[in-house]
């Protein structure tokens, strides 16, 4: 008899398919997929008994089906893998639930690195891992407990006990408390809910986050009276108890409800606080905090409704309404908005304002038309304050005043000695000039078109067409006047 060629090879792959299941029988090689039930006359398979077969099922539900190196695969319309999940072995549970032991789900080129996001970086896979989980046969809804961690690209993770993953959505969210883990930034919180595949996150409460690489305070110029060293500490420290949210595609951080921030001895609170980083970087470009804004860098202390630092410039801005605050020892200023450039040393008021200190003379007597005392300068233009020149410009409808003496003009430069910190050199008041001093019982009043006063002389000048009057009578008129502080009265030359 002539058996045929395909009939020789016929029986070859049958033959080899009855030895495979011989072998499959005796252990030799393990069998992935396998019913429970039927096997053996006690239940067991696989070395686990049907007690413990129930223990990981439940008292009221069934082991449906055990299999060994589960793996997972899902993919999209067009074919493409686009997330797997795998585990040492599942159990499914009345053909329903899969229970996987050591599950890891990846969700396949989800994001870039979502610290150090580039547009040259290739997209990562977000790995989700855990030592229990159990998945939905039809929707592949997961839940995952017990040291979940969850990779979201380059050295960023997050860790927590409870996890529910929802693959149709690409979607992760808690209730547990939760910790993550960067390179620049480590946030503690309870609470998370995570979009996959946008790369925005949220924890809901309860938020301690430190931020590492900040290399200077948010604000401030000093106005001479006190110089902050430089923090050495370069972690920033944020807490908040409502949500922080984080955005990959701006590359932000929003932090919500009383906001609290500390690096060193710098501290500020608010109701809200974004922060922005540079793409490919580890440090902050920009900072919002909006909702009753108070900022301090232990010696300096602003308040305002919002406050606005930018990394590039090294500038601060607040604003108010009505007003924005500001306190430093012996002076304080209050205006609708105020910038603090900390790059160029300077501080301007573009709106109307008003500044107080204690007093422009170096002693501390009340003689003289200033003294020690508080003078206050009021001004309705703008004011410009500039350290390394050492000069403070107000402008419009400009007004220094202090106890029995007020000085108005339409501008007023005020020049400091640097090297003695900042101590008033001179003042200049132009746009015409109106002077007036109460002083016991005599009055005194100037007008002209520029008053310039020497502060180390005593010796003030009048400029231009005015007028002296003395104890309310007119006294002297002419082109020009000139007279000491010291002598009490000023004199027409």
């Amino acid at each position: 008899m002539v058996i045929s060629k395909k009939r020789i090879i016929l029986f070859a792959i049958l033959g080899c398919l009855f030895i495979a299941a011989l072998l499959s029988i005796f252990g030799v090689i393990p069998n992935r997929f396998a019913m429970v039930g039927g096997d053996s006359t006690d239940g067991s398979y696989k070395g686990k008994s049907y007690t413990e077969l129930q223990r990981i099922a439940g008292e009221e539900s069934q082991v449906s089906q055990y299999i060994n190196d589960f793996y997972l695969p899902s993919y999209d319309e067009a074919g493409k893998e686009v997330f797997t999940i795998q585990g040492n072995e599942a159990f499914l549970i009345n053909d329903q639930v899969y229970k996987i032991d050591r599950p890891e789900i990846r969700l396949k080129g989800t994001t870039k690195d979502m610290e150090k996001d580039t547009d040259a970086s290739e997209p990562r896979d977000v790995v989700i891992t855990s030592r229990e989980g159990e998945m939905d046969k039809l929707s592949n809804i997961g839940v995952l407990t017990k040291n979940v961690v969850v990779r979201l690209g380059g050295n960023t993770t997050l860790e927590t006990d409870h996890l529910s993953y929802y693959p149709d959505q690409k979607k992760a969210r808690t209730d547990s408390p939760v910790v993550v883990h960067g390179d620049r930034m480590n946030i503690e919180g309870v609470g998370m809910e995570a979009e996959l595949s946008s790369g925005r996150m949220w924890i809901e409460k309860s938020v301690v986050a430190e931020i590492k690489g900040a290399e200077s305070n948010l604000f401030m110029v000093s106005f001479g009276e006190s110089e902050k060293k430089k923090e050495n500490s370069e972690r920033v420290y944020i807490r908040c108890s409502g949500k922080m949210v984080f955005e990959k595609e701006p590359n932000m951080v929003t932090f919500h409800d009383d906001v609290k921030v500390r690096r060193g001895s710098s501290t500020m609170t608010t109701d809200k606080m974004v922060i922005v980083f540079d793409k490919g970087a580890d440090k902050p470009k920009m900072i919002v905090a909006e909702g009753s804004v108070t900022a301090s860098d232990g010696v300096k202390v602003a308040k305002g409704d919002t406050l606005f630092w930018d990394a590039v410039t090294n500038a601060t801005t607040i604003k108010g309404t009505p007003n924005a605050a500001f306190f430093e020892k012996k002076t304080s200023m209050i205006s609708p908005k105020m910038l603090f450039n900390q790059k160029e040393d300077k501080v301007d008021a573009p709106q109307s304002g008003q500044l107080t200190t204690k007093g422009f003379k170096d002693d501390d007597s009340e003689d003289g038309m200033l003294g020690s005392g508080n003078v206050t300068i009021a001004w309705k233009g703008r004011m410009s304050f500039e350290k390394s020149k050492g000069t403070a410009v107000f402008e419009e409808d400009v007004q220094l005043s202090r106890k029995d003496f007020k000085l108005n003009s339409q501008e007023l430069v005020i020049n400091f000695k640097q090297e003695e910190g900042l101590k008033v050199k001179s003042l200049r008041a132009t746009g015409g000039a109106y002077m007036v001093e109460k002083k016991e019982d005599a009055l005194r009043e100037v007008y002209g078109d520029e008053v310039i006063w020497d502060m180390d002389t005593g010796l003030i000048e009048v400029l231009g067409e005015g007028t002296l009057y003395v104890q309310g009578e007119e006294e002297a008129e002419g082109s020009g006047g000139e007279g000491s502080e010291e002598k009490g009265m000023t004199n027409i030359s």
